[in-house]
């Protein structure tokens, strides 16, 4: 991309929706709109959920487009078998006292990278471009759990540990099926069912994702990043005042800034690895310098 773009294109900071107070409805725990109107297929979380892995993705892809990296600083341990210099000592005004500096302060750096191939199906390319609302119906199935079918024929049958079949006579009676069918599965309720994989969509929410939260982080990413790429004379403190003060009625009584950007720094990382909310730390992929 041009050296001239001084800000991030395609991703701005969201709007506060609700009231001023940042009073917003919370969707954790609310049922999701399951059915599609036009295939009748079931996804598993509510809508705004994946408008939330949609907008993030669309971020690293522009990131990753920049050469951006997420970076942070870090306190590392001296090895004390290597020489030390003169810098590494303190010394305590007229004491003459000298001391051994045990650490000191590294940046620990990840470039942000798409893996485009656990994308296969989302055009990457209108990720970036369009709006959620736009890209949404086109790609709704990427999201939709299988149907239950019948299958006439053990031709079709699939060996999978996670697909069972069951005989049924048509002559009984239906209340009776279903009772009989009920106990077959009974083994798929309550904690066994937990331990399962109860999603078969091919792209799946790790968790119960909690957006307002997420949203806000998100904001504070593109706040900064802008800063980093033309900070017009602004120290970072300044920075930092200035998204305090814009999204002071979102933040929910956690107001710290390097925090919620050390925060997100492993959700934008396991997005960029495929998964959503897959946390994925920076000292586990990033480099020091």
């Amino acid at each position: 991309m041009s050296s001239e773009v001084k800000k991030l294109r395609y991703n701005k900071p969201k709007k506060l929706r609700g009231s001023i107070t940042g009073k917003q409805k919370d969707i954790i725990g609310l049922k999701p709109v399951l059915k599609g109107k036009e295939t009748g297929l079931f996804i598993d979380s509510p809508i705004q959920v994946y408008r939330c892995w949609f907008e993030l993705l669309k971020l690293c892809l522009e990131m990753e487009d920049y050469g951006l990296s997420l970076e942070m600083i870090e306190r590392v341990k001296f090895d004390k078998k290597k020489v030390v210099g003169f810098n590494k000592y303190l010394t305590e005004g007229s004491t003459g006292i000298t001391r051994f500096r045990r650490y000191e302060e590294k940046t620990r750096s990840w470039k942000v990278k798409v893996k485009r191939e656990k994308y296969e199906g989302w055009d990457l390319d209108k990720v970036l471009t369009q709006s959620f609302d736009n890209w949404w119906n086109p790609h709704r199935h990427l999201f939709e759990n299988k149907k239950t079918i019948e299958i006439k024929s053990s031709k079709n049958w699939i060996k999978k540990p996670y697909y069972r079949y069951i005989r049924v006579d048509t002559r009984t009676r239906y209340d009776d099926t279903r009772s009989e069918i009920d106990e077959i599965l009974s083994d798929l309720k309550g904690e066994k069912k937990d331990e399962l994989k109860t999603s078969t969509s091919r792209f799946n929410v790790i968790g119960k994702p909690r957006v307002d939260t997420l949203e806000v982080n998100r904001n504070i990413m593109i706040r900064f990043k802008n800063w980093e790429m033309n900070n017009k004379g602004k120290s970072r403190k300044q920075i930092v005042d200035e998204i305090l003060e814009k999204e002071q009625g979102r933040m929910f009584g956690d107001p710290d800034i390097s925090r919620r950007l050390r925060l997100t720094y492993p959700i934008l990382i396991g997005v960029c690895e495929g998964d959503f909310q897959r946390e994925i730390k920076l000292d586990e992929v990033g480099k020091l310098y």
